[in-house]
């Protein structure tokens, strides 16, 4: 339907949009704490659901969420991210996985949803296992 030179023009402005919503976040937590972080939380999520296959939004707002203890928030999102990318037979990035457990190490009460998932403390998840094990 679209000429090549157009899907080309079309994937570097979706490129530069996500450089942009990141730079800005980052800017919004650096430059006005933790109003900065509201802000920032808004950009994210907003972004994040028109795109949810893209991990590198989601990072960070998973990040922004842990440390503001909205952990069922934070494993909403990747619980979504894990069913999108079932979707194409395809896992989380393992730096998703990696701030998914930071996150949850961070929270001694998350050892139930830890144990929900059918993890182990301080190992890395079986990350097809917890993507299944939904609630």
């Amino acid at each position: 339907m679209y000429s090549e030179w157009a899907e080309a023009r079309r994937e570097e402005i979706a490129g530069l949009r996500r450089q942009s919503v990141l730079a800005l976040a980052r800017l919004y937590t650096e430059r006005d704490g933790r109003a900065g972080e509201e802000q920032a939380l808004v950009l994210l999520r907003s972004c994040w659901l028109e795109h949810p296959r893209d991990e590198d939004i989601l990072r960070p707002l998973m990040e922004l969420l842990g440390k503001r203890d909205c952990y069922q928030e934070a494993l909403a999102y990747y619980e979504k991210l894990c069913r999108v990318l079932e979707e194409d037979g395809q896992q989380p990035d393992s730096h998703t996985q990696d701030v998914w457990l930071r996150i949850f190490a961070r929270n001694r009460s998350s050892e139930l949803t830890l144990t929900r998932l059918s993890l182990v403390s301080n190992r890395k998840p079986n990350i097809s296992q917890s993507c299944q094990s939904r609630m």
